[in-house]
């Protein structure tokens, strides 16, 4: 009533997976500061979403996936494997929308310009001049593509709403060609319009081939994106549901480590 407009859940509920052959990330006993024993398989086109309630080492393990804190065990991108800081990840095609958009995904006293540009220019920018045509063409790109609604991209970043904040932050990714996405908690701080958006904008980007990690704690959120989901608790893998499996229930029955309280108990 609010936004003035009806969104439907239909179109989500009836998605078909876009899934393909090609694996983009494969994770082998991956362990590291809050995660254990962690593996899974992400492919092209595929929406893989993982969750656990404070504490389960989800955020930890996004971090990791992004080159932000070191792990053992296996990360594998393209069949390759990969170690290293976020520019390695970057330039190896893994781009992250980050949780707590205002502290670690804008810088909020650059333009709408520099933040959307950032990502190509510390990936696939060749010489030291910022040219104003190509960033202005990098804008207009991702402005039309993702529907970022700004006045004027000279302006701060602060100066937009919350979800045209997390449209650039995509944005600035794309433009660096980016297969592999990682979006931690990706609607956090937005209005139920623009959520909608991006969960269009998810399955789009699916079907476009891009391979797509989802942390998040929302149940609504996974069950109108999620191909399945990997739920965690105490730092491991406790479940995989798949998207036929997956329910409000049974996510809170393994996120709170129900099933493993009741092999103790048993």
């Amino acid at each position: 009533m609010m936004t003035g407009k009806q969104y439907e859940d239909e179109a989500f509920a009836s998605r078909v997976s876009q899934a393909r052959e090609k694996v983009a990330m494969q994770a082998e006993g991956l362990s590291g500061a809050g995660f254990n024993d962690i593996s899974f398989t992400l492919r092209e086109g595929e929406i893989l979403a993982i969750t656990g309630l404070q504490g389960s080492g989800r955020d930890q393990l996004a971090d990791a996936l992004f080159g932000v804190i070191p792990h053992s065990g296996t990360l594998l991108v393209g069949g390759q494997p990969i170690r290293g800081g976020i520019a390695r990840f970057l330039k190896r095609g893994v781009a992250m929308v980050p949780r707590n958009r205002k502290e670690r995904g804008i810088l909020k006293d650059l333009s709408i310009y520099d933040n959307l540009s950032m990502g190509f220019i510390n990936t696939l920018q060749k010489g030291f001049i910022v040219r104003p045509p190509h960033e202005k063409a990098r804008y207009s790109r991702q402005k039309q593509a993702l529907d970022i609604r700004a006045d004027n991209p000279k302006n701060p970043v602060s100066s937009l709403s919350g979800g045209n904040q997390q449209k650039v932050i995509l944005g600035r990714w794309l433009e660096t060609k980016a297969n592999v996405l990682i979006f931690d908690n990706p609607t956090q701080g937005i209005d139920v319009g623009t959520k909608f958006e991006i969960y269009t904008l998810l399955l789009r980007l699916a079907r476009e081939g891009h391979a797509i990690l989802v942390f998040s704690s929302e149940f609504p959120e996974i069950r109108k994106v999620a191909d399945s989901c990997i739920v965690m608790y105490k730092g491991e893998v406790n479940k995989v549901l798949s998207r036929e499996d997956l329910s409000e229930d049974l996510l809170m029955y393994y996120s709170t480590g129900s099933n493993v309280e009741e092999k103790l108990h048993a």
